[in-house]
C-alpha cells in the first residue's frame, strides 16, 4: 500500500512539472508573439512624437509649478483636405514650415489657437512643462532639448523628474511605406508621468505675494521662511529670466541666471543682533553702555558711526534701535573675538547650507585667528569687513530670535510625489543657538527698531513686526559713488511669530528703494492673504 502511494505521488509531481513547463512555454510564446506583433506594428506605422513627458514640480499644496498649462496641437496628415483646412488657422513662419513638411508627404504636429473642422485632423491637449510665466525660475531651473534638468530643482531631482515616456501619434502605412489616406492618427502615451515628481515647500500664494512686492526691485532677493519648521515658503530673485529663451539671459545685466537668495553678500547691520546675542548670553555685560560721539578710536584707528553727531549715551537696546556703530565697536573689544565667533558659528554662518540637493554659497565667517582685537574685530561687530552671508543663510539668526532661541535648517523640499500622493520628508530637529531669555529680550529690542528706530518704513499695518535694517558697504564703486546694499530681516506677528522674511536690495541707489518697505509689503500681503483664507473657512 505504501509503495502504491509513493508511485502516485511521483506521477502527480511529474504531471505538475509538465504542466508548469507547458505554462512557461506558452508564456514565452505569448511574449514573443506580442513582440512580433509590436515589431510588425511599428513597421506598418509612422510614428510622430507630439511631446516628451516629464515629472512635475509641485508646491506644498500639490499645485503644479511646472506642467501647469496645456496647449492644443493639431496632428495633420499630408492630405489635400487637411492641408487646406489647417492653412486657414496658421500664419507667418508657422504656416510656411507646416506646409513645407506636409508637401513632402510627412504628417505634422503644430500648435493651434483654434480648431478648424476637418475629420482628418486630430486635436489633442498636451502639457507644457515650462513657460515664460514660471513662478520662481532660478529655483526651479530649466531643461535641455533631451528633457534632462540643467539647473535648479530640475537638475537636482532629475532622477525623479526625467522620463523616457512621450506622447506619440501613429499613422498607418501601406506595404511600401506610404501613409494610408482617410485613417486618423492613433494617439499613445502614458500621461500619468506628470502626476509624479517632487513637492517643494513653496506656497504658491505666498510666492505670488512676495514676487509682487519685489516687482520694482531691479536686482535683489527675498525669502520667506516658516518659523518652527525651517520650510521656505517663498524665494524670489530679481531679475528673473525666461526659461523658454535662455540665450538672452547669458549676457543680460544683473545676472538673471544667478539665484541671489543663495549667493553671498556683505550684510552690514543685520548681523548686529548676532553680536547682541553674544553679549546677552554672557549676562555680565548686558548693562553695558557707551557715549556715542560719532566715532570711536581703537588701537589708533578711528571708526565712524553712521550718525556723525553721535547718538549720545546708548545701551544695547538703543544701539539696535538706532543701529549705533559705536556701541558695537566698543562692546566687541569687551567680549572678544571668540565669543562673537562662537555665537556666529552656532548659527551655521560661514558654512554652505543644503536646502534640498541645492546649496547656498559658503559665504565667509572670519576665524578667530583672522581677527585681531581692534580693526578686523570692530568691522565684524557691525557686519562689515570680510563677513559674507546669503539671504537664506541669515534666516537662522532671525528664526532663533523669533522661535525661543532655536532654529531649523532652511529647506525647500516637502517630499516626493508618486501618482499624485505626497510622501513627506522627515522633520529635522532644531538647533539651539541662544537661551530662550536672550531670544525674548532680542525680540523686544527688534520691535523698537520699527517703532522708534531706523526701521520705521518696515512698520506693518496688518500685523505686529520686529526686525533690523542694514546698509552694507560693498567696497565697489560706480564712478564716484559707493555701492551699498540694503537689507531688512524681520519676523511677524511678534506675539506668535509665523514667518521670517529676509530682503536684499543690491545697489540701493540704483533700485531707488530699501529693504524695509519691501518687507512691509510682504508681511502685510501675507497677513491679508491669510485673513481672507480664514474668512473663507
Amino acid at each position: 500500500m505504501q509503495k502504491r502511494k509513493t508511485e502516485i505521488r511521483i506521477v502527480a509531481v511529474f504531471l505538475a512539472f509538465l504542466l508548469l513547463m507547458l505554462l512557461c512555454l506558452l508564456r514565452i510564446y505569448s511574449i514573443n508573439d506580442a513582440n512580433a506583433v509590436s515589431v510588425a506594428r511599428q513597421k506598418n506605422m509612422y510614428k510622430l512624437e507630439i511631446s516628451s513627458l516629464r515629472g512635475t514640480i509641485f508646491d506644498k499644496n500639490l499645485l503644479p509649478l511646472t506642467n501647469n498649462t496645456k496647449k492644443t496641437v493639431a496632428i495633420v496628415p499630408p492630405t489635400v483636405r487637411a492641408i487646406t483646412a489647417i492653412s486657414t488657422v496658421l500664419e507667418g513662419e508657422t504656416l510656411k514650415n507646416t506646409l513645407e513638411n506636409l508637401k513632402n508627404g510627412k504628417p505634422v504636429v503644430v500648435e493651434v489657437e483654434k480648431q478648424v473642422s476637418c475629420d482628418e485632423i486630430t486635436y489633442i491637449d498636451t502639457y507644457v512643462h515650462n513657460n515664460s510665466e514660471l513662478l520662481c525660475p532660478q529655483l526651479i531651473g530649466y531643461t535641455n532639448t533631451e528633457n534632462h534638468g540643467v539647473t535648479g530643482i530640475e537638475y537636482a531631482f532629475d532622477d525623479l523628474l526625467f522620463s523616457e515616456e512621450s506622447l506619440n501619434a501613429y499613422f498607418a502605412r501601406d506595404a511600401v511605406g506610404n501613409l494610408l489616406g482617410g485613417v486618423k492618427a492613433e494617439i499613445t502615451g502614458d500621461t500619468s508621468v506628470v502626476k509624479g515628481g517632487v513637492a517643494l515647500t513653496i506656497d504658491k500664494a505666498i510666492q505670488t505675494v512676495t514676487k509682487e512686492a519685489m516687482k520694482t526691485v531691479t536686482s535683489g532677493a527675498a525669502v520667506v521662511m516658516e518659523v518652527g519648521t525651517g520650510k521656505i515658503r517663498a524665494i524670489v530673485s530679481n531679475p528673473e529670466f525666461d526659461v523658454t529663451n535662455i540665450a538672452d539671459s547669458f549676457t543680460a545685466e544683473n545676472s538673471p541666471l544667478v539665484n541671489k537668495a543663495l549667493a553671498s553678500y556683505n550684510v552690514g547691520s543685520v548681523f548686529k543682533p548676532c553680536v547682541a546675542a553674544a553679549v546677552l548670553e554672557q549676562q555680565r555685560h548686558s548693562n553695558f553702555s557707551v557715549n556715542c560721539r560719532g566715532s570711536v578710536t581703537i588701537a589708533g584707528h578711528t571708526f565712524k558711526c553712521h550718525k556723525a553727531a553721535g547718538h549720545g549715551v546708548v545701551d544695547i537696546c538703543d544701539a539696535l534701535a538706532f543701529s549705533c556703530n559705536s556701541f558695537f565697536y566698543e562692546i566687541s573689544q569687551v567680549i572678544g573675538k571668540n565669543t562673537i565667533y562662537n555665537t556666529a558659528s552656532t548659527l551655521n554662518f560661514g558654512n554652505s547650507i543644503d536646502i534640498g540637493r541645492i546649496r547656498t554659497d559658503k559665504g565667509n565667517l572670519p576665524l578667530p585667528d583672522e581677527l585681531d582685537n581692534n580693526t578686523t574685530l570692530a568691522n565684524l561687530s557691525i557686519g562689515q569687513g570680510s563677513l559674507l552671508l546669503s539671504p537664506v543663510s541669515i534666516l537662522t539668526l532671525y528664526e532663533s530670535i523669533a522661535n525661543g532661541g532655536v532654529y531649523h535648517t532652511p529647506t525647500i523640499i516637502e517630499g516626493s510625489v508618486k501618482k499624485g500622493v505626497l510622501e513627506s520628508n522627515k522633520a529635522v530637529a532644531p538647533t539651539r543657538a541662544m537661551s530662550k531669555e536672550t531670544a525674548e529680550t532680542l525680540k523686544n529690542y527688534l520691535c523698537n527698531v520699527l517703532t522708534v528706530g531706523t526701521g520705521e518704513e518696515a512698520l506693518t499695518e496688518l500685523c505686529t513686526s520686529a526686525g533690523k535694517t542694514a546698509t552694507a558697504e560693498t567696497g565697489w564703486r560706480k564712478g564716484d559713488r559707493l555701492i551699498v546694499n540694503s537689507w531688512f530681516c524681520g519676523f511677524f506677528p511678534v506675539e506668535n511669530p509665523k514667518y521670517v522674511v529676509v530682503v536684499l536690495i543690491e545697489d540701493e541707489f540704483l533700485n531707488g528703494t530699501s529693504g524695509a518697505p519691501i518687507y512691509k509689503k510682504i508681511a502685510d500681503g501675507i497677513t491679508f492673504l491669510e485673513n481672507q483664507l480664514q474668512k473663507i473657512k
